[in-house]
């Protein structure tokens, strides 16, 4: 799940904040037959190793995880509707930076994606709110 890419099933919220601090990198795989009783997963030993500069740089930390927590809740759901409680910001300028389309699923954006979005919605929230 850690190192898992957008689009797969094991892509999620956990996928997405640790590709946006650490670089992953599978170590060593580990059969399920190592473990009692066997699961039904593949494991790896990975290595996290912390970006010396970021790829991508979010404008508030706090914003990306809450906005990435809350496209995975409900996983299924399109952009637009996981993202309700933030169409307002969405809305303030006509056109998402990078062609970010709401009705896709948060399992199909990217962790620049997901920062580009989160940069956005911040630039867009006035001071006084």
């Amino acid at each position: 799940r850690l190192g898992a890419v957008p689009g797969t099933k094991a892509y999620g919220r956990l996928s997405v904040m640790i590709q946006y601090h650490c670089r992953v990198m599978p170590l060593i795989p580990v059969p399920p037959e190592s473990f009692r009783p066997a699961p039904k997963v593949q494991s790896a030993v990975v290595r996290l190793k912390p970006h010396k500069t970021m790829p991508c740089v979010a404008d508030d930390k706090v914003l990306l995880s809450q906005i990435v927590s809350l496209c995975f809740q409900q996983r299924r759901k399109t952009l637009r509707n996981c993202l309700r409680p933030y169409l307002l910001q969405l809305q303030a300028v006509a056109d998402i930076p990078h062609n970010i389309d709401l009705s896709r699923r948060p399992e199909q954006l990217s962790v620049a994606e997901f920062v580009v979005l989160s940069n956005h919605i911040s630039r867009s929230v006035k001071p006084d709110q």
